[in-house]
């Protein structure tokens, strides 16, 4: 295992493909990682900015393609973030299926075929769990409460059978905030409507939170693939939060304070929203297995997330 300030010195020079890269965080990996002295390989559907990435436009289902282009590239490292239905209640089961589980088993059977092997970290799900009223650990049990969380279990179960071949890490996330995410999401809707003079209108804001700094997870990806797991102990399974809970209350309470610093005064509605339908009030994970395997601590706070947020186009 490389020591815990080798990292990045560990990274330059090797070549790595990322898929996911068109997404919040995929963008973020890409930005953050152009000083690292690493080669870039983009698996994308779409066409996008990657930076000094170089681009494959190709569809994980698509095994043929997908196994000539990882034969071709040859990575030393594979970064998985694509995925399906991370936005709220969107795709069917069927269609999450398909992308999250069978599309991530082409990447794996593909990876597989090669000699040396490459090490592979993907991004997990903290939906995966059985939902409790406390910090959700590695070794909770699954039980996936919607969609989403099923693909991910699936695909985690797939990463488990190839683990025995070559090094797999898992990192399950959970709630993440920071520059460069959709409109859509709570975070920049928050900023927008303040911004706008609009007011916010909210549930009572009682659900107790982790939310990590983006660029926190970006290096928690970076530190898993410059330390891989030992192939004989099976898959890896590590929790990737802040440590520090909170509520959303008091998440979106930071927010506007941040831009009260603005000139922005916020008219916050708690309340004016039920809860929806099958509303998780506790999800936040136990990251001291991330510490102790990683020797490493998400060092951004959320005070300090939200003003380098602010510094930072949404």
């Amino acid at each position: 295992m490389a020591a815990a300030g080798d990292w990045k010195s560990t990274l330059s020079g090797k070549r790595i493909l990322l898929t996911g890269g068109n997404g919040f965080i995929g963008r973020r990996v890409l930005q953050l990682g152009q000083t690292l002295g690493i080669e870039w390989h983009a698996l994308v559907r779409k066409p996008g900015l990657h930076g000094k990435a170089i681009v494959h436009s190709t569809d994980l289902l698509d095994f043929v393609t997908v196994r000539e282009l990882v034969g071709k590239i040859r990575p030393d490292a594979i970064l998985h973030l694509a995925a399906a239905g991370v936005g709220y209640g969107s795709g069917t089961l069927p269609e999450l299926i398909q992308v999250n589980a069978a599309g991530f088993a082409n990447l794996l059977e593909a990876a597989g075929r090669l000699d040396p092997k490459p090490a592979v970290v993907a991004a997990g799900s903290g939906f995966e769990y059985s939902m409790q009223n406390r910090l959700l650990r590695e070794d909770d049990p699954v039980c996936p409460q919607n969609n989403y969380g099923i693909s991910k279990v699936a695909a985690a179960a797939i990463a488990a059978s190839f683990a025995s071949r070559f090094p797999i890490t898992l990192l399950r996330l959970f709630s993440v905030y920071g520059p460069g995410e959709s409109p859509a999401r709570l975070t920049p809707y928050v900023v927008s409507q303040i911004r706008q003079g609009q007011p916010v209108e909210l549930t009572p804001g009682e659900q107790i939170r982790d939310y990590a700094y983006v660029d926190d997870l970006v290096e928690a990806f970076f530190r898993a693939l410059a330390n891989p797991p030992v192939i004989s102990e099976g898959l890896r399974v590590l929790n990737v939060g802040s440590g520090e809970l909170c509520t959303l209350r008091q998440f979106i309470e930071s927010l506007a304070a941040a831009l009260e610093k603005e000139g922005c005064k916020a008219d916050l509605r708690f309340g004016a929203k039920p809860y929806r339908a099958g509303e998780l009030m506790y999800y936040a994970p136990d990251i001291e297995r991330l510490r102790k395997t990683l020797d490493w601590t998400p060092p951004t706070l959320l005070k300090e997330g939200v003003i380098r947020l602010m510094g930072e186009s949404l």
